[in-house]
């Protein structure tokens, strides 16, 4: 029998190639097993494995974290009058809940509560209504009132750090304006050896008792007379009479001389010869409201005095019915403080 060998030669090359595929597939089934062998699997932390992992601290990190979430606020170099360094800042933009738009903001005009938006970026402050009243630093100062110290004085202070704040002297209170008369006699005067003494009554009590007492005094030009109103002395005297007539035509001279003193509080009065004048006596009273002593808490001030409130001193420029005006010693920063209504 002939063989037909062209019918023959396609099943040979079809297992050829299914021969191939058997043995590829042994190779890789045997490779797996090898690997599957070698292969330690890495334990997760917490799972019970017989070795646990220790927790990453982070610590570390956290100081890094603050500072991504709270950046520096970004300030331009000035120095000598040249223009330092500058980097970009994207302009701010604000939600109008009227128009539902957003609109552009200029940080030197926008402000809330009083405050302009720039002066509360430079200290990371929120742009909200009440951020005025508010502490940030606890220094019993608003941010207003530390903003409005800063326009005032241009002095360095700050709403988020307590070393700085405005002068204590902005938290005084006017609460009462006290106003004395007093009583005083230019009685009577003497020659004497070319030199003339003059008879001085004082009240030594205020005006309006019933009996006021008096305290009689001769005294010579420079000499003083100290009394409840405070101490005067005789600076000038100036002899005057004037002519009058009585109802039956008699003609008669009367004297009003004058006689110039002065108080210790600068206060000038002219007295005139037998005529009764009246002196006041004007005090003010102040109140502390974070005073740590009692004689901080309620202070009697007087013109031209003086004042002790945390440590500084302060002099007492003029007291009126409707304010009180203190200067710093040191600092020569004045202060006009309105009487409470």
């Amino acid at each position: 029998m002939a063989l037909d060998l062209k019918r023959e030669t396609p099943n040979i090359a079809l297992c050829a190639m299914l021969l191939i595929l058997i043995l590829v597939s042994l190779w890789a089934f045997l490779q797996y097993g090898s690997f599957k062998s070698s292969y330690q699997k890495t334990p997760i932390p917490g799972e019970t494995s017989g070795k646990q992992f220790k927790p990453i601290s982070l610590e570390p990190f956290i100081p890094a974290i603050d500072s991504l979430r709270k950046p520096a606020p970004v300030e331009r170099d000035i120095r000598d009058g040249k223009g330092g360094h500058q980097v970009f800042v994207a302009n701010q933009l604000k939600f109008d809940p009227l128009t539902k738009e957003l609109k552009m903001v200029d940080p030197d005009k926008e402000e809330v509560d009083g405050i302009p938006f720039n002066w509360l970026d430079r200290y990371q402050l929120p742009k909200e209504e009440g951020i005025g009243i508010k502490d940030p630093d606890n220094d019993r100062f608003s941010n207003k009132e530390e903003y409005d110290w800063f326009v005032r004085t241009q002095q360095e202070t700050s709403p988020v750090d307590s070393k700085f704040h405005p002068d204590w002297a902005t938290k005084l209170r006017y609460n009462r304006f006290i106003k004395e008369d007093f009583l005083i006699l230019f009685k009577s005067y003497n020659e004497m050896a070319g030199e003339i003494s003059y008879q001085i009554n004082r009240a030594i009590s205020q005006s309006g008792s019933s009996k006021p007492r008096y305290k009689t005094e001769f005294l010579k030009a420079g000499e003083s007379s100290k009394g409840p109103d405070g101490t005067y002395k005789i600076e000038k005297f100036t002899k005057k009479t004037i002519k009058s007539t009585d109802a039956q035509g008699t003609p008669s001279e009367k004297d009003v001389s004058e006689l110039i003193i002065t108080r210790d509080d600068g206060v000038e009065l002219t007295l005139t010869h037998g005529k009764e004048e009246v002196a006041s006596k004007v005090k003010g009273e102040l109140q502390f409201p974070f005073a740590t002593v009692e004689s901080e808490k309620k202070i009697i001030v007087e013109p031209k005095g003086t004042l002790r409130l945390m440590g500084k001193t302060y002099k007492v420029i003029d007291i009126n019915e409707k304010n009180i005006t203190i200067r710093e010693d040191a600092g020569n920063e004045e202060f006009k403080i309105d009487l409470t209504n």
